[in-house]
């Protein structure tokens, strides 16, 4: 049986992911005390026009009811012209402090998303799927990467699931929700929600946490599973760091895991048979 010597290289790493937190801006609040502000505006002319009824008092001359009502029609006019003013001067300062929190939320966003594309890159690289490993193994240059001192050392994939994002969303502190305008705190919320989670990412454990594990189920489903486990930790580990023995009863479930036998993690090196090595089978 013809042997490869697979020479381990230093490990490559994938880039790595910013980790801080991220403290959203608070919303803008709705104005307060606009009514008061208008008051305050039109009480001094409440006040002259109280001094008109000095045109209208009896025995007083046409022309000077005339003027009377000249100016009660004007200063009228120049009240509603004030209230107009003021109401679109908040409304307009609203509008603009929404369209800047709107653009702040943007350019938030497309960092997030940058985040979470980084993100998705690594962990995807750190455990790929189990239709993958055959391009690792022909490559060649990450078989056996993980050395017995590395985090993930033992660590497997069992499949896809959500995960936070590795640089968490947080909602700001905020006036009380019927003081904020409501259409930015809507947006600050659906944001949060939106790219707070990133779905299917590996679900990945460790085997070092564990004294055993059992696969049950469909058993097709549970050696299906068996063996992508069995693949990645080959595939990722040394024989030197981890070995592999299989207990198989019976001749169906000996054949089944017959092609154990090539890989070099289930061989005793130091003990010999008629057919080489001996094997942990």
């Amino acid at each position: 049986m013809s042997q490869i010597v697979v020479k381990r290289r230093a490990r490559v790493l994938p880039p790595d992911v910013p980790a801080d937190e991220v403290v959203l801006e608070a919303p803008p609040e709705l104005p307060r005390g606009q009514q008061e502000g208008v008051l305050m505006q039109v009480l001094p002319m409440l006040g002259m026009g109280g001094s008109m009824v000095f045109f209208f008092m009896p025995g007083a001359h046409p022309f000077m009811r005339i003027m009377g009502l000249m100016m009660m029609v004007s200063m009228v006019g120049m009240i509603i012209a004030m209230v107009v003013r003021l109401r679109r001067g908040t409304l307009g300062q609203m509008a603009q402090s929404r369209r800047d929190y709107l653009k702040y939320l943007a350019q938030t966003r497309r960092t997030v998303r940058e985040t979470a594309r980084r993100q998705r890159f690594a962990q995807l690289y750190l455990n790929p799927a189990p239709d993958q490993l055959w391009s690792l193994v022909e490559d060649g240059t990450r078989v056996w990467e993980r050395r017995f001192t590395d985090d993930d050392f033992a660590q497997v994939r069992l499949g896809l699931g959500a995960q936070r994002l590795s640089t968490p969303l947080t909602a700001p502190d905020t006036a009380p929700v019927d003081e904020l305008e409501p259409l930015t705190a809507g947006a600050m919320q659906r944001f949060i929600r939106t790219h707070g989670t990133l779905d299917d990412l590996p679900v990945a454990v460790s085997l070092r946490a564990f004294y055993h594990l059992t696969l049950s189920g469909d058993p097709a489903t549970a050696h299906g599973t068996a063996r992508a486990l069995l693949a990645q930790l080959v595939t990722l580990h040394s024989p030197d760091d981890l070995v592999v023995a299989v207990a198989a009863a019976g001749s169906e479930p000996a054949a089944r895991w017959d092609w154990t036998k090539w890989l070099p993690h289930t061989q005793l090196s130091d003990s010999l048979d008629g057919a080489g090595t001996e094997r942990l089978i």
